[in-house]
């Protein structure tokens, strides 16, 4: 695992851990358990649904097969647990264990749904995309009542995002009376993922195109890949797909907000010009990166001098020269 890319495990963490009616046990070492455990806490203090097998020399040589047992052992007494999601780490890779028997073997007390998150085999973007297309043989397609207005579900987002609850408001508010967010992933019970085929579009905010795909080949659901809808030109861009895919129209929501916004930078003008072809670094996830880019460059007239996304390397080099610039 290089030093920017993240651990593959956290990324399925990020798609999984906020799905409610569910509980992950992380198949690995301590460690995994703490680290995802003290994510959980910095973010939400409140309910946690995880446990670990906790991994250690005995396992590591005679296999892990028991530890496994034992944890979904201790789960059969709560009742109230139908879905599980099996996280796997590096160590139970290493080993082996035939976690598709074990699954197997519990399916009648659990809906257990297992996720390769081995740290060797991808990084955290892999470890989003594919606990995210784990979801897929948990929907179906639903009968819909006519004349309802189009529905979207909305992926890309982490659970761990400070910002999230406040972008899907305004997401919302952006959608207006005209369409509605289905699903937003992974905030939602595990009972909705059933109707997350009831869409009529998937907005990918920069990651979950696996999912988008897959849903595209098994449902006919078209997607598209969106960045952050910062300032007019991102808004215009959202409009312009929703009206593209569902035949919606945004004529007059976007002739009010270039009102809005000519009222309101008339009396700025003396100072945005100040930001005119100042530099700018970027480096957070590609949705909100591709956005805020397009926003700074296009509508502040600034001018990018250094453009990383989360995940590609860092060079130390490349830093040092933009500073001097």
């Amino acid at each position: 695992m290089r030093e920017t890319d993240g651990c593959k495990l956290f990324g399925a963490y990020q798609a999984l851990e906020g799905i409610q009616g569910s509980f992950l046990v992380i198949h690995s070492v301590p460690g995994c358990h703490f680290g995802t455990l003290a994510w959980h806490v910095q973010h939400n203090p409140l309910g946690i649904h995880q446990a670990s097998t906790a991994l250690g020399d005995q396992e590591i040589i005679f296999g892990g097969r028991d530890a496994v047992k034992k944890t979904l052992e201790l789960l059969k007494e709560n009742s109230g647990i139908q879905t599980v999601f099996l996280i796997t780490g590096c160590v139970a890779e290493l080993i082996q264990d035939d976690i598709a028997a074990l699954c197997r073997e519990y399916s009648d007390w659990f809906q257990i749904i297992p996720v390769n998150a081995a740290g060797f085999t991808g990084d955290l973007e892999d470890g989003y995309e594919e606990a995210l297309l784990s979801l897929l043989p948990l929907m179906k397609r639903q009968e819909r009542a006519a004349k309802q207005r189009p529905r979207v579900n909305v992926l890309g987002f982490g659970v761990d995002d400070p910002y999230a609850e406040g972008d899907l408001q305004q997401l919302e508010k952006l959608l207006g009376e005209q369409v509605k967010i289905n699903l937003a992933f992974p905030f939602l019970e595990v009972e909705d993922l059933e109707r997350a085929a009831d869409a009529d579009l998937n907005l990918v905010f920069g990651r979950g195109r696996r999912l988008a795909e897959a849903m595209q080949n098994k449902f006919g659901i078209p997607w598209e890949e969106i960045a952050y809808p910062y300032g007019l030109e991102g808004m215009k861009e959202l409009w312009n797909i929703l009206e593209r895919q569902l035949g919606c129209n945004y004529r007059k929501e976007c002739e009010e907000a270039e009102r809005k916004l000519e009222n309101r930078l008339l009396p700025l003008y003396p100072f945005l010009e100040s930001f005119y072809h100042k530099n700018f670094a970027v480096y957070t996830d590609r949705a909100r990166a591709n956005g805020i880019k397009r926003f700074l460059e296009e509508e502040l007239g600034m001018r990018c001098a250094y453009d990383k996304r989360q995940g590609e390397k860092l060079d130390p080099e490349e830093i040092k020269a933009y500073y001097l610039e």
